[in-house]
């Protein structure tokens, strides 16, 4: 096995005359283009390992070429080789907060539904963690207002509703149906 740095300069290719099987590139940025000496050319990136023997045989070289001017780590072996790091980019988008164990706010609500309605039982709400909804007959849920007997199907009893958005709900049991709410929220 083989682990070593490589300088790799915008859209100049790097030859590397290193014999092996399996290619990794353990830290680099952004997709990089990996030709060898038995043929294989294909994009990769950081964290990618792939076995590029043609017919069993192992390269004899290969070169990298990047976007961008930068340092890479290389693995070159003859074995597989795994990496059980978390590796990437992580992109976030709008506002990050974490609540450490549960949220800090409890609502409760209830209410019923008549016969052949659809009624908004949580509104929309970022702060949700998770809402226990219980309803005494079978009725169908949806994200898209208004709910109908097309919507997802609930048997009567307790649901856990582990989202944000605004959830629907549809009766059509021929009696009212009653529901009560119990969320968790940041």
């Amino acid at each position: 096995m083989n682990l070593f740095d490589i300088d790799l300069k915008a859209g100049i290719g790097n030859h590397n005359a290193i014999r092996g099987r399996y290619f990794r590139i353990i830290t680099g940025t952004g997709r990089m283009t990996l030709r060898t000496s038995t043929g294989h050319s294909s994009d990769i990136m950081a964290g990618i390992g792939v076995d590029v023997a043609a017919n069993g045989a192992p390269f004899e070289w290969f070169e990298l070429v990047s976007p961008v001017d930068q340092t890479v780590t290389i693995l070159v072996s003859d074995l597989p080789s795994t990496d059980s790091r978390l590796s990437g980019d992580i992109d976030i988008n709008g506002l990050l907060s974490v609540a450490a164990v549960g949220g800090n706010s409890i609502t409760e609500s209830s209410g019923t539904i008549a016969n052949n309605a659809s009624v908004e039982i949580l509104t929309a709400d970022i702060n949700r963690i998770e809402t226990v909804v219980y309803i005494d007959q079978p009725a169908f849920v949806s994200g898209a207002n208004p709910a109908s007997a097309a919507s997802f199907p609930l048997p009567a009893g307790y649901h856990t509703f582990k989202n944000t958005a605004a959830v629907y709900m549809f009766n059509n049991s021929g009696a009212v149906l009653n529901y009560k709410t119990f969320g968790d929220s940041k």
